[in-house]
Parts: C-alpha cells; sequence; structure tokens
C-alpha cells in the first residue's frame, strides 16, 4: 500500500475548549491532523463546539460540575466509520481503536487520551491493562510528569512513575527531549508536561513526532505521524 501519507495525531491540552476555539479552529485547517486529542476541555456538559469536516468520537466531562479536567477525542469524518470508543469509566481519560493498515498489514490501533492533574499520581494500573489488550497503543496527554531523563528541567516522584512504566513496559518515548510543551508563564521556565508514548510493537510505525505553534494555551500541541494509513487516507 502507499504509505506516503502517515496517520497524524495532534495532543493539546486546550486549557478550555471554547476559549480556545477560533484558533484551534484555524490550527487544525492548517495541520489538517486524522484525529484530534483534547485535554482540559473545560465544558463541564456543554454541548462541544464543532470543528468542520471532524466529529467526536470519544468524551469524557468532569462530574458535579468540577473545575477544569476533561478530555476529547475528534476524528475526520472519513475515518469515524472505522473508530470504536473503548474509554474506561475513569475521570479524564478517553480511548478509541481505530482500524489502520500498515506494512504488516491491516492493525488495530488504540489511542488513549490522558489528562493526569498535578496533584494526583500516575494510573499506571490502567495504562498497563490498556497495553495488555491493545498491542498497538498510542498513549498520549498532559501527564504532569518530570523526569531529567526524558528532558525535564528537574525529577518528581509521577516522573519516576512515568519512567518505571516506559521501561516496565518497554514503551517508546516519542517526543523530543529537546521539544518543550508547556510555557510556564510564572518562571519563564519552558518544560515537557505532554508525552507521547508508544509500545514496542509500534516502533516500526513510527515516522516522526514534534511540538506544534501556540494556540492560546499555556501548553503547546503535540503532534505524532505513523506510517500507517486511516480508513480514509485524505
Amino acid at each position: 500500500p502507499n504509505m506516503q501519507k502517515p496517520l497524524h495525531v495532534v495532543h493539546l491540552n486546550v486549557n478550555g475548549l471554547r476559549t480556545r476555539h477560533s484558533e484551534l479552529l484555524v490550527y487544525i485547517q492548517e495541520t489538517k491532523p486524522c484525529v484530534l486529542c483534547l485535554n482540559e476541555t473545560k465544558l463541564r456538559g456543554t454541548t462541544p463546539p464543532p470543528i468542520p469536516g471532524y466529529v467526536t468520537v470519544a468524551r469524557r466531562d468532569r462530574a458535579n460540575g468540577s473545575e477544569g479536567g476533561g478530555v476529547m477525542i475528534y476524528v475526520r469524518l472519513g475515518l469515524a466509520p472505522h473508530t470504536i470508543d473503548i474509554s474506561p469509566d475513569v475521570v479524564d481519560v478517553v480511548a478509541v481503536t481505530i482500524n489502520a493498515l500498515s506494512s504488516a498489514g491491516n492493525a488495530k490501533l488504540a489511542i488513549i487520551s490522558i489528562y493526569s492533574p498535578p496533584q494526583l499520581n500516575l494510573d499506571s494500573v490502567l495504562l498497563e491493562s490498556f497495553l495488555s489488550l491493545y498491542p498497538n497503543c498510542v498513549i498520549i496527554g498532559d501527564l504532569n510528569a518530570r523526569h531529567v531523563y526524558f528532558g525535564c528541567r528537574k525529577t518528581c516522584n509521577k516522573g519516576r512513575a512515568l519512567l518505571s512504566l516506559v521501561e516496565d513496559s518497554n514503551l517508546v518515548v516519542a517526543n523530543s527531549p529537546d521539544c518543550p510543551t508547556f510555557n510556564n508563564y510564572i518562571n519563564g521556565k519552558p518544560d515537557i508536561l505532554d508525552y507521547c508514548l508508544l509500545s514496542d510493537s509500534m516502533k516500526s510505525s513510527f515516522s516522526d513526532c514534534w511540538v506544534g505553534w501556540d494556540v492560546g494555551s499555556d501548553h503547546l500541541p503535540l503532534h505524532l505521524g505513523l506510517n500507517m494509513l486511516g480508513a480514509d487516507p485524505v
């Protein structure tokens, strides 16, 4: 098959989807991802603003009107019939499978979009369960985990937990240690808080991972390119 157009996934902690909607629309029209994973949508049960050409395939808002949080996955319209919501009943986590085509043939790709707030521990058990269920896994999100090994300024307990998960599950950390994803407006020192993790079997499909430009949030978009075709290779 023609592998010239990789499957393109974008993650962004949008820090309020309504607030950033106009900037996000421009960005999506420019970058044309196949899959858009959003953290901190802060919708709290309200109708999500539309993104032309995309459909919401998985969504979870914070319950009881609590502040912050909220996660969502949009896919391009042509991919929607090949996408299944596999989200667990867990706050700030959504997940889908997409039927994709790799050089090895048909593949079921699982994409897990997770927001892990600073005050909470990393849910390694949940992520390990996805990794055991789905051989081709992408875990992408704002994990609020810092470790100098990943290129962060310092190491925290959550960063240690993430490094253990990466080592124990033989994951690929796709993002570059040289590319901060977070602009700290308080101290002016950028850092890495957002990660793209790939299961070991995805190594051969990995094409590229890069950080995009500012869309008004304090986080930058994180892009993943995979040498796989979605069923809609537009």
